[in-house]
């Protein structure tokens, strides 16, 4: 994603909001997205650090309401002043636990003036044990 905001592909009112349930701080969240970005130049560092300006990160369960209202609350105190909440889920998760995950964003998250998509990142490796191909 940090590729497509350097290109510009991304809206300029972009926020991009990091959810799992591994705890940790705000800090913590951009060691970890800058520790996966190689920065060659002063330029590209400048871009990821403008980058970063516009991440945030929720702790919560897969499988619980609460976490997903802590979710929505963040989500909603973001969008604060816009006429429209338009919100993009991409999940980069386990196959086991995404439909939990999606019944809770579709219950707890979904705006309620604007539009909701889910993107999943299906991992082959993930399911080999599973399913011969």
């Amino acid at each position: 994603m940090q590729q497509q905001y350097r290109n510009q592909f991304l809206p300029k009112d972009i926020r991009i909001v990091g959810y799992a349930r591994t705890r940790m701080d705000h800090d913590e969240y951009l060691r970890r997205i800058k520790s996966y970005i190689k920065t060659p130049t002063k330029d590209i560092e400048q871009q990821l650090e403008e980058f970063c300006g516009l991440c945030t990160y929720v702790s919560g369960q897969y499988d619980k309401d609460e976490s997903f209202q802590q979710l929505n609350k963040h989500l909603e105190e973001l969008e604060q002043g816009r006429k429209e909440a338009n919100r993009l889920f991409y999940m980069a998760l386990p196959p086991s636990v995404f439909t939990i995950v999606s019944q809770h964003l579709k219950k707890c998250c979904y705006p309620s003036n604007g539009i909701a998509r889910v993107i999943v990142s299906w991992n082959r490796a993930s399911s080999f044990s599973k399913r011969p191909f």
